[in-house]
């Protein structure tokens, strides 16, 4: 299982406060400031400059997955959860220090989404 740091959205998904900033990745590649600020439209531009360096990596997948729930594109940010569910694990390091899987994360996003839907 890979292991990498970051911190964003995924925090604030988890009900922590995070620091602005991604660590681990190139400062502004998660698209984390914009997210804080409600600018979903500038994430998701940050998020897909990320692509050609990034590519399938988890945390920014979890991050554009967040973009799209948020802004009523349920079905795609699925996609991306099942996607992230489909790699190889890689373990988080959220910025209160605390470690998660992003499989983990996938996962609670996605039965979160399911019930919602009941």
């Amino acid at each position: 299982m890979k292991t990498n740091l970051i911190m964003g959205i995924i925090a604030l998904l988890l009900g922590t406060a995070a620091q602005a900033g991604e660590v681990g990745y190139e400062e502004g590649s998660l698209g984390f400031e914009q997210m804080v600020a409600g600018d979903w439209l500038a994430a998701e531009q940050k998020l897909n400059a990320s692509a050609d360096e990034l590519g399938a990596d988890p945390a920014r997948l979890l991050q554009l997955a967040e973009v799209y729930r948020v802004t009523g594109r349920e079905g795609d940010a699925d996609a991306l959860y099942r996607q992230v569910l489909s790699s190889e694990d890689m373990t988080l390091v959220l910025a209160d220090g605390r470690i998660v899987s992003a499989h983990n994360i996938a996962s609670m996003r996605l039965s979160t989404e399911m019930q919602a839907a009941r």
